[in-house]
This record gives C-alpha cells, sequence and structure tokens, in this order.
C-alpha cells in the first residue's frame, strides 16, 4: 500500500492531501482525502468509476465542485477513485487542486496511467 502526504494551499485555504492506493494492481482504486485544517466534520465523499459517480456521504446533493473533480480525476488516472473532501472547497480551485494530486501520484512511476 503506497500512503503519500502533502500539505496544500487552494484558494487561500490549507489543507492536508493524502492519497493511498496498490502499486502492484493496474486496477487498484485510489482514495483521495481533502481534509481542510481545523475541520472536524465529514464532508463529501464520493465513488467514481468509468463516467459513473455516486455520493457515499453528502452534506448537500448539488456539491458540483467535488463531483467535478472526482470526474477529472477518473478520466486522468483511469481507476476507480474515492474522493473525501472535509471542508470548504471553492468552484475556483478545481483546476489548482486537481494539479496537485495528478503532481503528487505522479511523483511515483508505478502510478502513472497510460
Amino acid at each position: 500500500m503506497l500512503h503519500l502526504t502533502k500539505e496544500v494551499n487552494v484558494d487561500s485555504v490549507d489543507y492536508t492531501l493524502v492519497v493511498t492506493t496498490k502499486v502492484d494492481l493496474e486496477t487498484s482504486p485510489i482514495t483521495i482525502y481533502l481534509n481542510q485544517l481545523n475541520n472536524l466534520q465529514m464532508g463529501e465523499y464520493i465513488y467514481a468509476i468509468s463516467s459513473y459517480a455516486t455520493q457515499l456521504n453528502s452534506i448537500d446533493n448539488t456539491n458540483l465542485t467535488v463531483t467535478s473533480l472526482i470526474q477529472l480525476l477518473n478520466k486522468r488516472f483511469q481507476k476507480p477513485i474515492y474522493l473525501n473532501v472535509n471542508g470548504a472547497l471553492r468552484d475556483t480551485g478545481v483546476v489548482e487542486l486537481f494539479r496537485e494530486i495528478v503532481d503528487l501520484v505522479g511523483t511515483k512511476p508505478t502510478l502513472k496511467s497510460s
């Protein structure tokens, strides 16, 4: 099991980014936790595979920001993705956060997608 952690600042908000996956399986899911510092509540938790996404936990049913982020990640990595976002995530931070996650996962050659 590969476990990567990084502190990131997106839209002037500090987060801890944690990515976990098994490196030995091409189809193993990637689990991503984005935790806003000092936030104690569990936020959105979404699973995506192919072009389908399902909310496993939701604080509101219309969070398109988190849904669009997981769809971008799923398309990029071509693997099932679990994404948990605890705290505020603004629309303007999606691209920056996407890049942070891709950079973190891309630090390990065994995780790069084709």
